[in-house]
């Protein structure tokens, strides 16, 4: 009997042993229920009872009372298979795996029953694959499938990934619609770098189970790493549409997004993480980078003050505000979050490029003050200078004399050249 079979079994027997069956128990649960008590076990009549309580327990996870209960069975009817069976279920449930296995192992000695298969899944959960082997071989022999699917497991984890392989395709012929079949033949195709069959595998597994998110996931990550973005990003989304709060897929998807240069699928996909993690400092900051690229600053700067409200002194949203007040001019706020941002991490590239930006800046808008005032200077120097020559009243006796001497300077000087060329051109004639 399979483990889920057994677990059904479990499950029924403990809804009828659960079931008020006489008057006086169904009217008075605290009576039933010491009924039932360990402490009053000799009241019960045979090893079934003990049976059933002990899958009452096991279902309620109270596996020492479990066990007692079928300890109980044995010493009522010693030597009973079924009861064997229920403890070493019990032994496994309780992770006493040592003590199941040696129950399992007594159960095959003593009726030949198909204990392999569990004693098999036992030994491989203590990693002794050997062992688990053999008892899987035994269990394929008497055609178990899920022993053939263990066997393959096994051959998976030693790094046997042909033989792994075939069993799986052997599995497939018996049932060629199990999803996890196609799934686990598509990592062992992963694991052996037979890309192409692998992707072959994971479709079929994703057409057979749609809501498979591991297949979409490694699927995606498979084409990504083939370059094939748009499908990648296609399977994160069906990632997502399972399970919108899924962090890796939402994260690469982003990455996706901004690698593809699709502006807005990027911004929704921004704008709904900051809707689902409304908490999380990293996500306002991405959407207010996101704004910043937009042109959007003052949703921008709302988005990066939401950062900062989460986390104080969070470098990258302090450098975003900076960067945003540079570009609308507030070289003083500029400066303030920029610092801040150096401050709360040194090491943040590009805070000293803006910082060496801004001061630049700032020099050309002090040289550019400079200027304006020494041309407003010398304006007012030149008016008042124009005013003095137009307007006589403006004009002293000492600023005319002046403007006389220097008026005639310029006359003398040409009548002398004047004449000195005259005497040139006299001489030259003699």
């Amino acid at each position: 009997m399979t483990i889920s079979t057994r677990m059904l079994v479990v499950l029924v027997l403990s809804i009828l042993s659960l079931a008020p069956a006489r008057g006086e128990d169904a009217a008075d649960p605290a009576q039933a229920e010491k009924k039932y008590a360990l402490d009053d076990m000799t009241r019960l009549d045979g090893p079934g009872e003990y049976l059933l309580q002990g899958d009452a327990h096991l279902l309620a996870g109270e596996y020492d009372r479990a066990l007692a209960a079928y300890r109980a069975a044995l010493v009522e009817r010693p030597g009973s298979s079924k009861a064997l069976e229920k403890l070493a279920d019990a032994q496994m449930a309780a992770g006493h795996d040592e003590e199941a296995a040696r129950l399992y192992r007594q159960l095959l000695t003593a009726d030949g029953s198909d204990g392999s298969y569990t004693l098999g899944v036992l030994y491989e959960r203590q990693g002794m694959l050997d062992e688990a082997e053999k008892q899987f071989r035994q269990a394929v022999g008497e055609h178990l499938g899920e022993a053939r699917r263990h066997l393959a497991d096994i051959y998976t984890l030693r790094g046997n990934l042909p033989e792994a392989a075939r069993q799986y395709r052997e599995l497939l012929l018996e049932r060629p619609d199990n999803p996890l079949l196609h799934f686990k033949l598509a990592r062992v195709h992963v694991s052996g770098q037979n890309h192409g069959a692998a992707i072959a595998e994971y479709l079929e597994t994703i057409r057979l189970a749609p809501g498979n998110i591991e297949a979409h996931r490694e699927l995606a990550a498979l084409y990504l790493k083939g370059g094939k973005r748009e499908e990648a990003a296609a399977h994160y989304r069906a990632v997502l549409l399972q399970n919108e709060k899924d962090l890796p897929a939402r994260s690469i998807l982003t990455s996706l997004y901004v690698r593809m240069r699709q502006h807005q699928e990027l911004f929704l996909h921004l704008k709904r993480s900051a809707e689902l993690f409304p908490d999380d400092p990293d996500s306002h900051f991405r959407l207010g980078l996101m704004y910043d690229f937009r042109k959007e600053y003052e949703a921008s700067i709302s988005r990066y003050r939401q950062a900062l409200a989460l986390k104080s002194n969070y470098a990258k949203a302090l450098k975003g505000l900076g960067k945003v007040y540079l570009r609308l001019g507030d070289r003083e706020r500029a400066q303030e979050y920029l610092l801040a941002a150096q401050k709360a991490d040194p090491d943040l590239a590009g805070t000293g490029e803006l910082l060496s930006e801004l001061r630049r800046d700032q020099d050309r808008a002090a040289r550019q003050k400079r200027l304006s005032q020494m041309a407003r200077k010398k304006g007012k120097k030149h008016l008042q200078r124009g005013k003095g020559v137009r307007g006589k009243k403006s004009v002293g006796k000492s600023s005319r004399k002046k403007h006389k001497k220097s008026v005639g300077k310029p006359a003398k000087t040409k009548r002398k050249q004047k004449g000195k060329s005259k005497s040139k051109g006299k001489a030259q004639k003699r």
